[in-house]
């Protein structure tokens, strides 16, 4: 278990920076060096109101059965699945970040 700490992020999102930690943080997950990842961060409730809030990163759940309400539909995915998890995965991570942090300076 490691924790990744970054009390210096200023309000101004370094989108680079954020970059740099998930790159990292998704990289250790790849390579087996973590099991799970969570975000510890504050949610905005009022402004008066926030919670701290631990939501699971990686790995991505599955969707389960009630999730997947709707009639189910055959897809053929160009490019291949894997070609498009390897480029939405960064993004997901790094939008998960973003709005976190966002939530937590709002909070404050």
């Amino acid at each position: 278990t490691y924790i990744v700490q970054t009390p210096d992020i200023d309000q101004k999102l370094d989108h680079r920076e954020i970059k740099d930690i998930t790159d990292t943080v998704a990289g250790d997950f790849v390579s087996g060096e973590v099991d799970e990842v969570s975000l510890l961060y504050s949610q905005y409730v009022t402004p008066a109101v926030c919670r701290q809030v631990v939501i699971p990163l990686l790995p991505i759940r599955a969707l389960t059965e009630v999730e997947r309400e709707g009639p189910a539909a055959d897809f053929i995915y160009e490019p291949s699945p894997e070609a498009i998890l390897e480029i939405l995965f960064p993004k997901y991570l790094h939008t998960r970040v973003v709005a976190s942090l966002a939530e937590s300076f709002a909070s404050e």
